[in-house]
């Protein structure tokens, strides 16, 4: 079993219980840190902080509630390129991406990144 650490990055509001134990093959699931963009936020919070704009694309994701909204894409990737840039700065070995939409073009300067 590998000593390296992972950062689950999710936008929502993402099952882990399929992907866990394949995960867990290779690293130890104290190791293993889920990180979610608006997992913790109310409905409102969301809605206040990522309502899609005039000109902003969508991107549909469900919250805590289970409900499926729609949230600018742009704000959306704006974060998790910082959330990404935070957690290479704290030494994750891997920081896996895990969303329905395809996002693409994160970079990172230590960990690897999948997506």
């Amino acid at each position: 079993m590998s000593s390296a650490t992972m950062a689950i990055l999710t936008i929502g509001v993402v099952p882990l219980a399929g992907v866990l134990p394949l995960l867990t093959e290779h690293i130890r699931e104290e190791q293993i840190a889920h990180i979610s963009l608006l997992g913790e936020m109310t409905p409102d919070e969301v809605m206040a902080e990522y309502a899609v704009g005039d000109g902003e694309k969508g991107l549909l994701t469900l919250l805590s509630n289970n409900q499926l909204v729609m949230v600018s894409r742009q704000k959306i990737e704006r974060d998790v390129r910082s959330a990404i840039a935070m957690l290479d700065r704290q030494h994750y070995d891997v920081i896996l991406l895990l969303s329905s939409e395809q996002l693409t073009g994160f970079t990172t300067h230590h960990a690897i990144l999948l997506e």
